[in-house]
């Protein structure tokens, strides 16, 4: 691989003392020139990591991360989440990646289903219990958020939008016995920014990284958080009250890095660009003409709109007024000599190098670069197809990381909430009471939905899908699509009406019937075949 110009791969620190250093030791001065030196030392250590948290994007020094995945999250993390942070807020490339990140993870927000088995022979007992704790968590849901500002749903998406932005965030459970609660239960969601080493007070033995506090097997007991109430007063929170959401990419990771990091610079560079260019145009346009003072000395003409220089006589040449902003139809002067005539060029590398520029950042991002961009343009149905296959590959294990590092673990503190306080009936076995089932990332039918219907339909005729998984893909659940179905079936002919005329029976009949798709059967087991 080569190097980057003017960038050391693996810099060292300079061991040689420097000119102040041998300064001080000619004078006497040796412990203090030896102290400056280590100093000086360390702090070339831990130069930055990641060429997301370097102070100068073009220069900055880089080093292979083959140390301590902590030298990494310590020495770079901060100013990398900084500046993605900061592109969330200003950078339209920047704000779409997140915003189309949580929005295709979470949605309308990531349903739970009930899977308590109470009895193994009464699937309806089942049924009735499942649905009142599903009932009972939308109403706490609506309760979730200790400060009473956000829905469970919402929550959810700012916990991915803040650890894929910034690389971690903190959710500290609470009780509050506020009167008109269904549970005591309620989430304290705290920026990861908080967390410090400063002032903290850690358990005789144990140690404190980046306001993780290890104890010496390195597993942790507790966060150490700055009080937004006070200045410089710090909250120790045990770690079984808490959980640090972020994604592990190296073992032994206590703090997480930003998920931006590997695209901040295209996104960089891409505002660069735009920025650039827009100014060239603007020059372009705005020039009326570019006038060169005549080579023959003499008393200078006046033109409209300009004025000479104060104190200047009448003979001083026009190129020593001085250069004006561009305003719209200026005349700029650029001394003696000839002069190019300004004339607006069409630059027909902007729309390819952009377009260069959001597909790397797309990859980096795990999409494609229709969905970074929103340009659809002459995109196929096949490569539009493949395009969104190839971006839910991508969200698919965004969800599941959702799944077992938020919403799971907060589902099993509401069944504990809700049997201590005996809202729901303790089921025959421990185990069972935390079955459930999560809601998976809501697919619309794509470019042609006909075809995506045909598809459909015949991979359920093939067996190659099943109902469970075509109706989820799109946000249902397939028990429940059944009962209704049924439900409308059965409405339909108490008014005389025939409905999904083009559904077909589980078993061949006269009608010719087959496949598993649609299966109606109404109440009085009459089935209806197309």
């Amino acid at each position: 691989m080569r190097t980057p110009r003017g960038r050391d791969p693996s810099p060292r620190a300079d061991t040689r003392m420097s000119a102040y250093e041998r300064a001080l030791g000619t004078f006497g001065f040796y412990g203090a020139a030896l102290r400056h030196l280590e100093k000086r030392m360390a702090f070339e250590e831990v130069r930055a990591y990641l060429d997301a948290s370097t102070d100068d994007r073009t220069k900055g020094n880089w080093k292979r991360v083959d140390g301590s995945v902590q030298d990494l999250t310590r020495t770079s993390r901060r100013d990398a989440a900084e500046r993605a942070e900061w592109l969330w807020w200003n950078d339209g490339i920047g704000r779409h990646v997140i915003d189309v990140l949580t929005d295709n993870t979470i949605g309308t927000g990531i349903t739970t289903q009930a899977k308590v088995q109470y009895s193994r022979g009464d699937p309806q007992a089942n049924e009735s219990a499942n649905t009142k704790i599903e009932d009972l968590k939308e109403r706490w849901m609506e309760q979730a958020d200790a400060f009473g500002q956000l829905h469970w749903y919402e929550m959810q998406a700012l916990w991915l939008q803040r650890v894929a932005t910034v690389g971690d965030v903190l959710l500290h459970t609470v009780h509050l016995n506020d009167p008109g609660r269904v549970l005591s239960l309620a989430y304290e969601m705290i920026e990861a920014s908080r967390l410090t080493d400063y002032g903290t007070s850690p358990i005789k033995g144990n140690e404190v990284q980046q306001g993780v506090e290890l104890d010496p097997d390195g597993r942790v007991v507790a966060y150490h958080v700055e009080d937004g109430t006070y200045r410089m007063r710090v909250r120790r929170l045990e770690a079984a009250q808490c959980r640090l959401g972020f994604r592990v990419d190296r073992p032994g990771q206590i703090r997480g890095i930003t998920w931006m990091a590997p695209i901040m610079s295209g996104i960089w560079t891409h505002r660069d660009l735009v920025e650039y260019t827009m100014i060239a145009r603007k020059v372009q346009a705005a020039v009326a003409v570019i006038v060169a003072d005549s080579p023959r000395g003499g008393k200078a003409l006046g033109l409209p709109g300009l004025k000479r220089i104060p104190g200047a006589s009448a003979t001083t040449s026009l190129s020593e007024d001085p250069k004006r902003p561009i305003a719209p139809g200026m005349m700029h002067y650029v001394g003696e000599g000839s002069v190019t005539a300004l004339q607006p060029s069409q630059n027909h590398d902007f729309e390819p190098l952009t377009r260069n520029l959001l597909r790397g950042i797309g990859v980096g991002f795990g999409f494609s670069y229709e969905w970074v961009s929103g340009d659809y343009q002459g995109t196929s149905y096949a490569g539009g197809r493949l395009a969104n296959q190839e971006a839910r590959r991508r969200i698919r294990p965004v969800h599941t990381f959702v799944c077992e590092h938020l919403e799971r673990p907060v589902h099993r503190d509401f069944i504990d909430a809700a049997l201590a306080f005996g809202k729901m009936p303790k089921p025959p076995t421990a185990q069972d009471q935390y079955a459930a089932r999560f809601s998976k990332p809501h697919w619309e039918w794509g470019v042609n939905p006909s075809q995506e219907v045909s598809a459909a339909v015949q991979a359920v005729d093939a067996g190659l899908s099943t109902y469970r998984d075509e109706i989820e893909s799109r946000g249902g659940d397939w028990q429940e699509f059944l009962k209704q179905v049924s439900s409308e079936v059965d409405f339909g002919e108490a008014v005389g009406l025939k409905l999904y005329q083009n559904l077909r029976t589980a078993k061949p009949d006269a009608t010719g019937g087959r496949g598993l798709l649609a299966v109606v059967t109404t109440k009085g087991g009459d089935s209806h075949a197309a």
